[in-house]
Order: structure tokens, then sequence, then C-alpha cells
């Protein structure tokens, strides 16, 4: 079968989104919160701008998303000094709850989707999809 590789990834990647999404609705999550939740994890009190600069949500998605994290007390968000334009942006108990759920979720399915594998086929997955992954971003700067 023609293009069959790339048919497959992304046959799986849609399995992935489809296993992961049905959790994540299950607790509230929508699909742009778990980038977010995990992003903040690790980087608590950053600068809205730059949750849009470090994903590939537009700075409009990152702020409706925010905006509706922080009606789900998932998030607050404060006013940096000397730069009213500019918000810092924190997780709650909440937030860090539902990132140790995401987390969880994540786990899981890597789990599942590696059962069977290797460490070394593992590795050699990692890299191949970390070529693919360059290659293909050459192809959306262009």
């Amino acid at each position: 079968m023609k293009h069959y590789r790339l048919l497959l990834m992304g046959h799986v990647a849609h399995l992935h989104l489809r296993i992961t999404s049905a959790a994540f609705a299950r607790e509230g999550i929508t699909r742009s919160q778990p980038w977010i939740l995990d992003y903040l994890s690790e980087n608590d009190g950053c600068i809205q701008r730059e949750l849009a600069d470090r994903s590939h949500f537009d700075p409009a998605s990152i702020t409706a998303a925010l905006v509706g994290m922080e009606e789900q007390g998932l998030v607050r968000r404060e006013s940096v000094k000397g730069d009213r334009r500019a918000l810092r942006v924190y997780l709650t108990d909440l937030g860090r709850e539902k990132q140790r759920y995401v987390q969880r979720v994540f786990t899981q399915a890597e789990e599942r989707a590696l059962e069977g594998f290797s460490a070394q086929e593992i590795h050699a997955l990692e890299d191949y999809l970390e070529r693919i992954q360059k290659n293909l971003k050459k192809d959306g700067e262009r």
C-alpha cells in the first residue's frame, strides 16, 4: 500500500489521542489543558507569553485556554509589577491534582503502547520519531 508508513503513524497518533482524550474528558480536561498543566508543573509562575512561545498553540488559543482553566480553578494569573500587560500563571492545588492525573493517563497510554518492546527498541523508536519530527518541521518552516 502506498504511503503505508505515514498512514500508520497517523493512525497511531489518532488512537493515542482518542484514548487519552476520553480519559481527560471524564475529568473535565480539555484538549489544550494537558500540555499547559505539564508545562506549568515544571515552570510555575511563568509569563503567559512564554506558554504561547513554547507551545504549538497561538497566543489567542493559550489565552482562551487559560481563561477557562482559571474559571475551573486550575490556574491563577497575576499581573507582573511594572508591566500591566504581562501575566504570570500559577497552578492551583486543583491544577496540580489534575496535572498528576494527566501524567498517570500519559504513563498508562505509553506503557500500553510500548508493551513488549525492549529498552533498545524503545530507544531506537525515540530516535526515529525525533528524526521524523525534525524532517517534517523543515517543511513547516518553508
